[in-house]
């Protein structure tokens, strides 16, 4: 029985690139570190849609190269029929599952896909021009197409006719995993500052509508919020946390907090609250007591003492950040770090307070 995939679809938008803002990310001297796709936590070949480079999909898109691969998606350059013009198409893994981040990020697609086009948010965000299905070995595979880059604007075509020129001279050839074709990705920076142009949001795998207050389980293991983590209300504030995390990251190129077990590739959460009160201090009792985790309150005895068998390691905030010279810079920047790593929500600095932090207004621009 045939099985469907979906997809999305979008045309590359061109822009000038933006000048004097940059990001800076500490990079190995061989620039970024090549990861293998079948080696990534949970992968199975039979969730992707077998995508072949050459292949015309819907009858109107000519796949032409890889760009690139995730958890729940493949990227791949083609170029429209009809116009000629180059786009990007996402396709999703077969995971119809309710809690699947494929799914949410459709909906929230679908969402933006009707949110006006005047509004502030839309020339950041990657907004669809198409969203479809295709049918593949396993399941309904979503699928996404835009005319904007992936990533970031482009300045021009040069970089994909490039891309086009290159597979064709030297045609990719698939490593077969169980008779499905994985590529190289093509077209990947060296490093990190080679990027320019206005920075997409991309990926809205775990996205949220933040009308209302929510208290289910979210966001990405090694990004998640103390709320979240703890089983408390959360809202908006989890964005701050969120940026916060990547700032650190973007500093250091590493990860701030690591809640994986490797061995069984799962997360293991009296490891991450371990390590969040190592860097935090112990969380405040009224979380604890209010937490509709019904493990949380295992970790604690009832005065909010740590009594879980997974250790509180010897970590810090002010030891790991080693990017910065010491000195007020970087006494600045962990004060600054502080304001945003807290257990409480509302004691959290907000997004107009932490702009006029005095770190941000007088330090050199190391982030942007």
């Amino acid at each position: 029985m045939s099985s469907r995939h979906s997809l999305s679809c979008r045309h590359f938008r061109r822009s000038v690139p933006i000048a004097d803002k940059r990001f800076y990310a500490i990079t190995n001297a061989n620039g970024p570190e090549l990861i293998e796709e079948q080696t990534l936590p949970r992968y199975s070949q039979k969730t992707y849609y077998p995508v072949r480079i050459r292949q015309q999909l819907i009858g109107r898109y000519n796949i032409i190269a890889k760009l690139g691969f995730g958890a729940y998606s493949t990227v791949w350059l083609a170029r429209e029929e009809r116009t000629n013009k180059y786009a990007s198409v996402k396709v999703f893994i077969q995971d119809n599952a309710a809690a699947s981040p494929v799914l949410n990020e459709i909906k929230t697609l679908q969402n933006l896909k009707n949110c006006p086009r005047e509004h502030s948010g839309s020339s950041i965000a990657r907004l669809p021009d198409d969203l479809f299905q295709l049918d593949g070995p396993t399941g309904q595979h979503h699928s996404e197409i835009t005319r904007q880059n992936v990533l970031t604007q482009a300045a021009n075509d040069v970089q994909f006719a490039a891309m086009e020129r290159e597979e064709a001279l030297d045609p990719s050839v698939p490593v077969m995993d169980n008779g499905y074709p994985v590529y190289r990705s093509r077209g990947q920076p060296r490093n990190i500052l080679d990027l320019t142009g206005v920075a997409y949001l991309t990926d809205f795998g775990s996205a949220q509508l933040a009308s209302s207050t929510h208290q289910d389980w979210w966001m990405p293991d090694t990004y998640r919020a103390p709320e979240v983590l703890m089983g408390v209300p959360w809202g908006f504030q989890v964005d701050v946390w969120l940026i916060g995390i990547m700032a650190l990251e973007l500093l250091e190129g590493r990860n701030f907090f690591d809640t994986i077990d490797k061995a069984h590739k799962q997360y293991v959460l009296p490891v991450a609250i371990a390590q969040y009160i190592s860097v935090l201090g112990p969380p405040p009792l009224w979380m604890i007591q209010e937490s509709e985790s019904p493990s949380v309150p295992t970790f604690f005895d009832n005065e909010g003492r740590w009594i879980s068998e997974a250790p509180i390691p010897k970590f810090s905030l002010e030891n790991w950040v080693t990017a910065l010279p010491a000195g007020e810079d970087e006494d600045k920047f962990i004060k600054f770090m502080r304001r945003i790593l807290v257990w409480d929500s509302m004691q959290r600095g907000t997004s107009s307070e932490l702009f006029l932090d005095e770190w941000q207004i007088l330090s050199p621009c190391y982030l942007i």
